[in-house]
């Protein structure tokens, strides 16, 4: 792996490319290509750029740079709201990083001051942009509307174009091609969330003289999927499918996700299945891929699994003739679980909250807490896209490789910093690999967990998707992709459409040889690659901003019930002006400093705000009191009526859940989706 290098100089009479990044105050910072220190955009110097634009910038006076050419539009639809004066009509965005409003054309009787709308920006002038409305979405506040906001400012959308509905209509399973496997007889079992209703993923395992075999079968999208036609067009634009609370907004047309690429229970579907072999160590001594047909046998939950390895006997006896299987499947997993850790793979716990719901009404916020057998898949589905990933690139093929670089190397020493809050700081400059990892294992029993984990992240850089490997280093492993969830994310489509190459190619290949792409085929694929992957990782950090914002938007409404109340939480984050403080259940809030009564400081090495008298550092347990919720700009605002917080140490492990709001669960519950979360079978690793 190898890591980015940064380039901080700056030089007088040079021309830099890079991305605005815009203020709500009006200027903008430029993100250079070359990975070099920001430069600051005074708003004169913006000359009509805008937030998102790729632009070329020269320096000024002192450290300020103007923009001296714009590449592209980086923002050509935005959401926002509507404000209607005598003859003109105007649109304030949603997104404060876009500083200028949009003048609209035309004039429509059936606008109102306060509503929110979808506009497509049609003209950059001096004097800022002009747009026309695309959609209504309803009024600031209302549920569905402040949905569909985050929903089109992310640039997803809640339906799909009527020719991709048509085509995906016209669709049929059809007969098993000749070169597909027959595995219907092989006992294959499911294993996904309560509510789940697509199911991209099945398991096969047996034990053998010299260990395991493990099948992991994955939904054949690409057979249905043809690239360049309307649905696979739509699918890019995607890339990926969006989990808000209660509903899903999926890459593909339903009669796909939920239908024909369904690995349902008693029904004929196509698959990719890899067939990994492992000794009693766990140790991956052989892989077959394979285009295959498959019936799953059962279609199971993460509940009832779990209680089978619990020991729960009426689930044994009900499920008997798979009680074996699960049985195997652990043993297995907790082998490959020690593999990576021994690696130096960094398992990161980061808190995901669910919302309960009773019809429309909020009952409460709680944490998302994993189980083995949530592990299990994991464990599968991670093994499964590391196979792929090395048949790719030990063939000499192209793939659309799932990367994660090193750190840098200042962030670690801040990491390191930090973990010398806790005690548990080396004797070296920063933190390494397998010294990140036992940090985060060491604190996981503690209520500091998820802020722990929450630093160390930050610390760390971006996944993304690459036709380059680096390796992913948060695994530890030297090569990854993403394979196991093509029904909702595109580059495992990608992925599987170059398995397919492969193997059409080692179809035709002399007997004990391997098929060779020549060099120039590999170039162009790779080239277009390239491309698409940047899209992809584009959407994918889109996606989880909208997750998060809708989250946000229903803590916020659910806190409306609780203000002036007073909770423990952990102080979660701190900057120059705001203290942020993460109750149990993941709701956070924010403290202005300049509300304290005392003057306090940003200390970045320290990770707190210091006064005189007091300090509040990232892991201290603090007493916060719910000032004002609002649903509008999905903020909380905290207060801290106690001065003195409780300093962090690793061996406080004291929980706070008690007295934290939430409610009890209902049928109607919203539980985290399949594929949501940092799972290896989901976006985030």
């Amino acid at each position: 792996m190898s890591q980015r290098s940064i380039v901080k100089n700056i030089k007088r009479n040079t021309l830099y490319e890079g991305t605005l990044r815009g203020n709500k105050r009006g200027f903008a910072f430029l993100a250079r290509r070359d990975g070099g220190q920001d430069l600051f955009i005074p708003h004169e110097g913006l000359n009509g750029a805008q937030h998102g634009d790729e632009v070329v910038c020269r320096l000024t006076v002192g450290d300020n740079a103007e923009v001296v050419r714009v590449l592209s539009r980086g923002v050509t639809r935005l959401v926002g709201t509507l404000c209607l004066g005598y003859g003109y009509a105007y649109l304030r965005p949603d997104d404060q990083s876009y500083y200028s409003n949009v003048r609209l054309g035309g004039w429509d009787p059936d606008w109102q001051e306060g509503q929110k709308a979808l506009v497509d920006i049609t003209e950059w002038t001096p004097k800022g942009p002009n747009g026309d409305v695309v959609k209504l979405l309803g009024f600031a506040g209302e549920k569905e509307s402040e949905i569909l906001s985050v929903l089109y400012a992310a640039g997803f959308s809640d339906s799909f174009p009527e020719e991709v509905e048509k085509a995906a209509l016209q669709l049929k399973m059809g007969a098993p091609e000749r070169d597909r496997d027959d595995l219907r007889s092989l006992l294959t079992i499911t294993i996904d969330g309560e509510d789940a209703r697509d199911f991209d993923d099945a398991i096969s395992i047996t034990r053998t003289p010299k260990g395991y075999d493990l099948w992991v079968h994955i939904a054949d999208v690409s057979h249905f999927v043809t690239p360049g036609g309307e649905i696979d067009k739509e699918a890019y634009k995607r890339a990926t499918s969006v989990y808000f609370p209660r509903k899903a907004y999926p890459m593909l047309p339903e009669v796909l996700c939920n239908g024909l690429c369904s690995l349902v229970p008693n029904q004929d579907r196509f698959a990719l299945s890899c067939r990994m072999s492992f000794d009693r160590e766990g140790n991956r001594k052989g892989v077959y891929l394979a285009k295959s047909v498959i019936n799953s046998d059962y279609r199971m939950t993460y509940t009832k699994v779990q209680a089978m390895l619990d020991g729960d006997e009426v689930m044994l006896k009900e499920y008997a003739p798979i009680a074996g299987l699960v049985s195997e499947a652990r043993e297995l997993s907790r082998l490959l679980r020690a593999k990576r850790k021994e690696r130096g793979s960094i398992d990161f716990v980061t808190q995901e909250s669910k919302v309960l719901f009773d019809g429309d009404k909020i009952l409460g916020v709680e944490g998302y807490h994993t189980t083995e057998s949530n592990q299990l898949i994991e464990d599968f589905m991670i093994a499964a896209n590391e196979a792929v990933a090395e048949t790719l690139r030990d063939a000499g093929y192209p793939c659309a490789y799932r990367v994660h670089d090193l750190p840098d190397p200042d962030k670690l020493k801040a990491l390191t910093a930090f973990a010398g809050c806790f005690g548990l700081a080396p004797h070296k400059r920063y933190l390494q690999a397998d010294e990140i990892a036992d940090f985060v294992r060491r604190t996981e029993d503690s209520p500091y967990a998820t802020v722990v984990n929450q630093v160390a992240i930050r610390c760390m850089q971006k996944a993304e998707y690459s036709p380059r490997n680096i390796g992913h280093y948060g695994l530890g492993s030297e090569c990854y992709c993403h394979f196991t969830s093509p029904i909702r994310r595109y580059p495992d489509l990608m992925v599987h459409r170059l398995v397919k190459r492969y193997l059409e190619d080692l179809e035709q290949a002399p007997d004990g040889e391997e098929p060779r792409m020549d060099k120039v085929t590999r170039k162009e694929i790779d080239q277009d690659l390239n491309k698409r992957c940047q899209h992809c990782s584009q959407m994918e950090r889109a996606a989880e901003k909208a997750e998060r914002d809708i989250v946000a938007y229903y803590m916020a409404v659910y806190m409306q019930e609780h203000v002036g109340q007073t909770y423990e939480a952990v102080v979660s984050g701190v900057t120059a002006s705001m203290l942020f403080a993460t109750l149990p259940n993941g709701i956070e809030g924010a403290v202005a400093l300049d509300d304290l009564r005392e003057g306090f400081y940003f200390d970045s090495l320290r990770f707190a705000v210091i006064s005189e008298r007091h300090s509040y550092r990232i892991g201290d347990i603090v007493k916060v009191r719910v000032e004002e919720s609002n649903p509008k700009t999905h903020k909380i605002r905290f207060s801290l009526p106690d001065v003195k917080p409780k300093q962090a140490r690793l061996g406080d492990v004291a929980r706070l859940h008690k007295g934290s709001p939430k409610g009890k669960a209902r049928p109607q519950d919203h539980r985290k989706p399949k594929n949501h979360g940092r799972s290896g079978r989901g976006r985030r690793r």
